[in-house]
């Protein structure tokens, strides 16, 4: 089996009590990565540091903590995690999230039967405060071809999901500076790179979401940088320019739009959980 180092950031706003589950869910997963990267994204608090603390001590060669003395934002976080992985694959994971208890396996075990593939996500739950309440599960396509039609709608990739080579995402220069659309658009240059991209059906995360999330993420400099990226994928070859602008106008629309209509959008791009769902067991 392939090695894998996990990358988590954590910031003072997180609660300590999520952080606290979302380790636990790590450290139990049936295939163990050989290191977790943990940027502490400037000062924690007591509570955060306690947990972190606890982790690093009960699982001794296990973590390797990088601290920030002050915050510096996800993406300086992540790139400076990314210069401590060594091993083949990086599994990334927000500090809020759950990781189902096989998902390493999956992923891994898929990526080294499939070198061609560099990019590997898989669809997930959604839930707000508990995994046990999740209600929805945000689904993916599978194959490259139609994930390569969906990039210049929406991000098809599940970054809380996401196990991708190492060596690839070095080599692209880590996640570039766009926010909140970083992942998104280290895919879109990944996708014009040549590199290939693959889907798990299977849901492998508990998302922690709330609609307050969504509501936040608008704006518009989120619409400028959500036309920057169309543009970048048709200057590259990556879309034609009649779907770009009509995805751009669509994009303007919604920032117009009430947070209700939004909302229902949303939900149509979801899918209620199947009836054999079941919680962590962790």
């Amino acid at each position: 089996m392939g090695s894998a180092d996990v990358l988590i950031s954590v910031y003072a706003k997180e609660k300590a009590a999520f952080l606290d589950v979302c380790l636990n869910s790590i450290v139990h997963q049936t295939a163990h990565p050989n290191s977790i990267i943990l940027i502490k994204d400037g000062p924690l608090g007591d509570e955060l540091d306690a947990v972190i603390s606890r982790y690093v001590g009960n699982h001794a060669g296990l973590f390797r903590v990088i601290a920030f003395e002050k915050n510096q934002g996800l993406i300086t976080a992540l790139n400076r995690g990314l210069e401590f992985c060594e091993c083949e694959y990086v599994l990334r994971m927000d500090s809020d999230d759950i990781a189902v208890k096989d998902r390493f396996k999956r992923q891994i075990d898929f990526m080294d039967a499939n070198p061609h593939v560099g990019v590997l996500s898989a669809a997930m739950y959604e839930f707000d405060q508990k995994p046990e309440t999740a209600r929805r599960l945000k689904p993916v396509l599978v194959n490259h071809t139609d994930i390569r039609r969906q990039f210049v709608f929406r991000n098809p990739i599940n970054h809380p999901a996401v196990c991708f080579r190492t060596k690839i995402i070095k080599a692209a220069g880590g996640y570039p500076d766009l926010k909140y659309l970083e992942d998104y658009y280290l895919w879109c240059k990944l996708l014009v790179a040549g590199v290939q991209f693959h889907n798990l059906t299977e849901p492998l995360q508990y998302y922690r979401f709330n609609l307050d999330t969504m509501h936040r993420r608008g704006g518009w400099q989120n619409l400028k940088n959500e036309c920057h990226l169309r543009w970048y994928l048709y200057k590259n070859g990556a879309a034609n320019l009649v779907t770009v602008l009509f995805v751009m106008l669509a994009q303007l629309i919604l920032r117009l739009t009430p947070n209700t209509f939004r909302e229902k959008i949303w939900q149509l791009s979801r899918r209620s959980v199947p009836s054999d769902f079941h919680p962590p067991e962790n």
